[in-house]
């Protein structure tokens, strides 16, 4: 079935909506382990952490390292400290989304009912955020059943108030996130997921076995997310089925739109999957959004897309304002 238009959204998109979150070159250990000024042994996690980190003996400079070349030097399921797990809930608690939605609702609510795929790179939940401050999604916990994750049904844990829309209609956003997100774990004895939409608190129980599983009861439940390291390719099968659905989605799109995501050429995973879609067929336009004029940024989309590539140099912030401006006009114009 085409598509007609495909957003594909980098770490700038969200920070563009939320200034306060972090890019991933901003995410080092150091800030991981900020305590935001609460005091030491207020979060269990950072402490820690930061045990590990002493009797490692780890100098003081490793501190300014990336959480993407530093992941994975914390291993897993280590007691007495469970390195890997406790970052994760660093990691995630430093993410998450908090205050109103900056998310404009007319584009959310035409992509829901046009069918425009998001794809998104990011583990945050920004547009979760956004969909379940809808007015037809009255706010709740990130169960409204509007999102479609790309994640096969069978494979899933329902949650307690997943299912139909609450509205009753049966439109869902399809919302790849090629990485994984906040609060998504698998269990480790039948290998289900759990797809957590927005609060964070379950996926942490479930990464450091507090909660138990819906489908078998173990209690032994891992993060599902891409880390950003190597060639960020996925290694389980359910983001292995979310980046088979966005070849696809990108491979059956008349226009793909990019925002915040320079396309950086050592991301190998990306720019392979870019390709492999193109090469079945290409998109008629490739908006590519920044916040200025790049001729470098547009370079590296031109040698996938030749001269389909088109920038837009205002930013996204502007870009979405535009978008509601002419939806508003759209409707007006229908109406009368």
């Amino acid at each position: 079935m085409a598509i007609n238009t495909t957003y594909f959204l980098g770490a700038g998109a969200s920070k563009a909506l939320y200034p306060t979150l972090p890019l991933a070159s901003e995410l080092t250990l150091e800030f991981l382990l900020d305590r935001r000024g609460l005091p030491v042994g207020f979060d269990e996690a950072i402490e820690q952490v930061e045990a590990y980190i002493t009797a490692q003996r780890w100098p003081q400079q490793k501190r300014s390292i990336p959480f993407e070349q530093i992941y994975s030097d914390f291993p897993a399921n280590l007691p007495p400290f469970w390195p890997r797990e406790n970052l994760e809930i660093c990691l995630f608690r430093k993410l998450r989304i908090e205050g109103t939605g900056a998310v404009p609702h007319s584009w959310l609510e035409a992509n829901l009912y046009s069918g425009n795929p998001i794809l998104t790179t990011n583990y945050d939940t920004v547009i979760e955020w956004g969909v379940e401050n809808l007015s037809i999604a009255p706010i709740g916990y990130g169960d409204s059943g509007i999102i479609d994750y790309g994640i096969p049904d069978d494979l899933c844990v329902p949650l307690r108030s997943g299912g139909p829309r609450m509205d009753g209609k049966p439109e869902r956003l399809l919302l790849l996130k090629l990485y994984g997100s906040l609060g998504w774990s698998q269990c480790q004895s039948c290998g289900r997921y759990r797809l957590e939409r927005i609060y964070d608190a379950e996926g942490a129980n479930a990464i450091m076995g507090r909660g138990k599983c819906g489908a078998c009861n173990a209690t032994q439940r891992n993060a599902v997310f891409v880390p950003l390291v190597g060639d960020k390719k996925p290694s389980n099968p359910g983001l292995r089925a979310v980046w088979d659905r966005a070849e696809h989605v990108l491979s059956e799109s008349s226009q793909i739109v990019f925002a915040g995501f320079s396309l950086d050429p050592n991301d190998r995973g990306i720019g392979g999957l870019l390709r492999r879609a193109s090469a079945s067929r290409q998109p008629q336009k490739v908006i590519v959004v920044q916040r200025a004029h790049n001729p470098g940024i547009l370079e590296r989309y031109k040698s996938i897309y030749g001269d389909r590539v088109v920038g837009y140099d205002s930013g996204w912030v502007q870009y979405l304002r535009e978008f509601s401006r002419e939806e508003n006009r759209r409707l007006v114009q229908n109406k009368v």
